[in-house]
């Protein structure tokens, strides 16, 4: 029995992994069919909406990158019974945002298999500075020419160029409908409605070396794969700082940059600034539950931007995996874009 025993677990733990890594690849099937469909362009990782009936906070979160795949999943009476012009959590849509549906929950997550509402997988929201309350493209409060310093308070857009190279930092963005709603000082975010999310083509790194979506248990924090929160349906590489000049090529981390296991509730190198200990399940405001983890040994599920899914080991090197996260970051745009990575790498 000492023998048999610890085998029959292996196998068991092999059989869950290749269940999960089969739904990520539904996943990613998914969203390519939703590309066809759209001219290449992938959903936002969130749609958001002007609040009219609020000052302080004019936004809505309406619905997440999960909603607009459900009909690429098999889950068109779903879709259909969604309100996409109402919040997530709305009346109506609180009929629906909790439905249990098997492919987005990984098997070794007892967070979500078989839990209402339950979400494994997070899409590629790019980097995001350890202090930043949103992660917003045009308003990314870092400084990556070391021309102009854009601050999280500061007017929108104040350098292009910081605000592209930061949008080449993830794959997912969210997108904000039109009816112009003002930013923290009174700005409408123009460009935001202009580009966001990229296209199955916008990996100019390479689908094969840029990841489309990994998974998380902490994913699905407030019950649902609908809200929207970045901190619920997505995972970033955390920067860190508060603003300042960065390197593309070579960027300053903070402790929650890399794949990690729940086991231990630590991320990779237990390197959270914190003692290594990760944030509670479905905190929401804390950025340290926004990185990949799973319960398998050793790494997490990814899919890559091309259709292709991966195993990504918790010890990777921290560049390669800085470097994996940004879909463009070795374009030729100026001396600080990181260098392509070889196929060897990871």
């Amino acid at each position: 029995m000492a023998l048999i025993l610890p085998a029959i677990q292996q196998a068991r733990a092999a059989a869950r992994r290749t269940q999960c890594q089969n739904n990520m690849k539904n996943i990613a099937l998914a969203a390519h069919n939703f590309a066809s469909a759209k001219r290449g362009k992938l959903p936002a990782l969130g749609v958001y909406g002007p609040d009219m009936s609020q000052t302080s906070t004019p936004v809505l979160g309406l619905r997440s990158w999960v909603v607009d795949l459900l009909p690429f999943m098999d889950q068109r009476g779903v879709y259909d019974r969604f309100q996409l012009d109402q919040r997530w959590d709305s009346g109506a849509n609180n009929a629906v945002n909790r439905t249990y549906i098997k492919v987005l929950a990984c098997p070794d997550d007892e967070s979500a298999i078989g839990i209402d509402g339950g979400l494994s997988y997070v899409a590629n929201h790019g980097y995001v500075l350890e202090t930043q309350i949103a992660n917003v493209w045009v308003e990314p409060g870092v400084d990556w020419n070391g021309n102009t310093f854009i601050s999280a308070t500061s007017a929108a857009d104040l350098d292009s160029a910081d605000s592209d190279a930061h949008r080449n930092a993830g794959v997912f963005w969210m997108d904000i409908q039109k009816a112009g709603f003002p930013n923290t000082v009174g700005n409408t975010r123009a460009r935001a409605e202009q580009k966001n999310t990229h296209s199955i083509d916008g990996a100019y790194d390479g689908g094969g070396q840029t990841i489309m979506f990994s998974e998380n248990i902490w994913a699905g924090g407030e019950g649902s794969w609908a809200n929207p929160a970045w901190t619920n349906v997505g995972f970033v590489l955390g920067l860190d700082g508060s603003g300042g000049a960065q390197s593309y090529a070579n960027p300053s981390f903070s402790g929650f940059v890399q794949p990690g296991k729940t086991a231990q509730k630590t991320t990779i190198n237990g390197g959270t600034g914190n003692g290594g200990v990760e944030a509670s399940p479905g905190s929401l405001s804390g950025r340290l539950s926004a990185a990949p983890n799973s319960q398998h040994f050793g790494g997490v599920t990814v899919a890559w931007v091309e259709g292709s899914v991966g195993f990504l080991s918790q010890d990777i090197d921290r560049n390669v995996y800085a470097r994996l996260i940004s879909p463009a970051g070795s374009k030729l745009t100026n001396a600080n874009s990181q260098a392509p990575l070889g196929e060897s790498d990871f």
